[in-house]
Parts: C-alpha cells; sequence; structure tokens
C-alpha cells in the first residue's frame, strides 16, 4: 500500500505467508516491527519476506503456461523452513502474530482494504472482480502501468491484460484468459447510461476517468485459524487514517501504520474503525492468495 491521493487520473496442513505485490515506484524498507505478547503455540515471527511494496516475480512460481499466458501457481507440498511457521500446528488452532508477521500479515489484507474491496468468493466471481481490484490496487501502488487515453468524447485509464494477468494470478491464484476479457464490451465514445468498466480494446482494460479519490484504509490482522486443508482464516480490523494525518505522511511513515498490533491499533487517535472482516486465504511455499472476502 502506498499512500496515494488521486485526483481525476494464495498442499496440506503447512503454513506459511509470503511475498506481497506492490509499487513500481519502489519505497524504502523501514526498521523491524514492534512485537507483541502472544497468546497462542504457535508464532509467524520467523518468516523471511521482501519487500511488500515492489512488484517481484510472482510467487509459487506462476509459469507462462503453453497458452503464453501466466499459469496459476502449482500447489506447494513442502515449504521451505524459513517460511514454515511451525510444524506442530493442529487443525483448527488460532495464531497470533508478532514483530514482522505482523507487519507483513497487515501489509497483505491492507492491499484489499485500501480499495474498498467488497464481499468476494472466488468460486463465483466474475472477471469484472479481478481486474476491479487490479484497476485500483494499479492507480495506488503502480500508477506508472496506468496511461491516459481517449474515445471520441470518453477520457479513460487503460492497462495492459499482461499486467493484470500477472498481479491477479499473484494475490489470488487466478489464470486470466485472454478470451475473457476479450468478452468484455469495446469501450464506448460517446457518454450514456453504461458502466464507467471494465471494457476490453488493443489488448488493454479500459475504465472510464474518474473523480480524486483518498485511500486511506489499513487492516489490521487481529488473528488467524488453521483449516487444517492448506487454508487459514484471517480476522482483521479496517481502519480509517485521521485525513489530515493521512496527507502529511511519507512513505515511511505510513509504513508504520503497518507495524501496529491489534491493542495498538485500537488505542491509536489518528485511527477510526471502520468495519471488521474475515478472509479465507490460501497458503503456499511463499505466499498466500485471496480465497473469500467478507466483512461485516
Amino acid at each position: 500500500m502506498k499512500k496515494t491521493k488521486i485526483c481525476a487520473l494464495a498442499l496440506s496442513t503447512c503454513l506459511a505467508l509470503g511475498v506481497f505485490a506492490g509499487c513500481d515506484d519502489t519505497k524504502s524498507s523501514t526498521g523491524t516491527s514492534s512485537g507483541t505478547d502472544t497468546t497462542s503455540s504457535e508464532t509467524l515471527d520467523s518468516i523471511v519476506f521482501t519487500d511488500p511494496d515492489r512488484d517481484l516475480p510472482d510467487p509459487d512460481g506462476v509459469a507462462v503456461d503453453s497458452d503464453g499466458g501466466v499459469a496459476a501457481p502449482e500447489p506447494v507440498i513442502e515449504p521451505s523452513a524459513s517460511v514454515m511457521p511451525s510444524k506442530d500446528s493442529s487443525d483448527g488452532e488460532i495464531i497470533t502474530f508478532s514483530g514482522e508477521s505482523q507487519t507483513n500479515a497487515n501489509t497483505f489484507i491492507s492491499n484489499f482494504t485500501e480499495v474498498y474491496f467488497e464481499n468476494f468468493d472466488k468460486e463465483t466471481a466474475g472477471v469484472e472482480r479481478y481486474l476491479d481490484f487490479v484497476f485500483i490496487h494499479f492507480k495506488i501502488n503502480a500508477s506508472s502501468k496506468i496511461a491516459a487515453e481517449k474515445k471520441g468524447d470518453i477520457s479513460y485509464e487503460t492497462f495492459k491484460v499482461e499486467d493484470a494477468r500477472n498481479s491477479i494470478g499473484k494475490y489470488f491464484s487466478y489464470l486470466l484468459k485472454d478470451e475473457d476479457c476479450q468478452k468484455l464490451s469495446a469501450p464506448p465514445s460517446t457518454y450514456g447510461d453504461q458502466p464507467s468498466g471494465p471494457y476490453y480494446a488493443d489488448g488493454k482494460i479500459w475504465y472510464q476517468l474518474g473523480g480524486g479519490d483518498t485511500y486511506n484504509l489499513i487492516g489490521i490482522v487481529n488473528s488467524a485459524k488453521n483449516n487444517g486443508d492448506g487454508t487459514m482464516t484471517l480476522n482483521f480490523t479496517i481502519y480509517q487514517i485521521d485525513l489530515n494525518t493521512f496527507e502529511k505522511l511519507d512513505s515511511a511513515g505510513l509504513k508504520e501504520y503497518y507495524k501496529l498490533t491489534p491493542e495498538k491499533a485500537a488505542a491509536n487517535k489518528t485511527l477510526t474503525k471502520v468495519k471488521t472482516g474475515t478472509a479465507k486465504v490460501g497458503v503456499g511455499q511463499t505466499s498466500y492468495y485471496m480465497l473469500s472476502y467478507k466483512t461485516v
């Protein structure tokens, strides 16, 4: 997550966490995260993460398939020792986070809260849901992937299908196919009673240019449950950073919020609780990916 105010412009019972996608405009790393007391027999401190704000190679060996597209990650049977929290984890165990693992769990879920992500189920989601996520994610974290274009009277923001495929594979372990994009309507050239997007043309996804937005929501992961089937359920709280504070934050300052434990977030005077949520995530060797997401 990157502080942005935009104007007019995913095996068995082994658990792991991992690599996060993000910003083309690389940000400097902050110091170690703050710790918290743990009440569970399992913590995640030993996991090593890379900078969550870089666009890194897709986790779990996301590969190019025979059609030239990005294939979904293959299930990983043997997570590396550096990312396996504990071999003693039992089904249904509640896991609490601390230190670096708290920071990275918060960062992962904030990639969804910051785009005002709505209730989602991978089993039923259409391609438009994935594209809507990528569009705002790029605007916040990878603005260089967004281009300004025009069709007739309408101004658009566009991004390449290839870039969308890479990001969707990374966050959802879902293969975005060219033919699915090609089924979308072409971008209209005159205004009418039509949605703002997504549209498809020329190997790109098109959205009508909107107004300015401020993306100042963060997610704080309170705990997780081992589902015993290669997935975890994350329990989180969404907070809104005070607007005056948010507008003064640089990247380093924003990253301090990602270090917050649930207790420290609840006591922070610049944060307002918005809602709570749960996210079921699939777990790979070096990452997890979204399966379902619900807020209340």
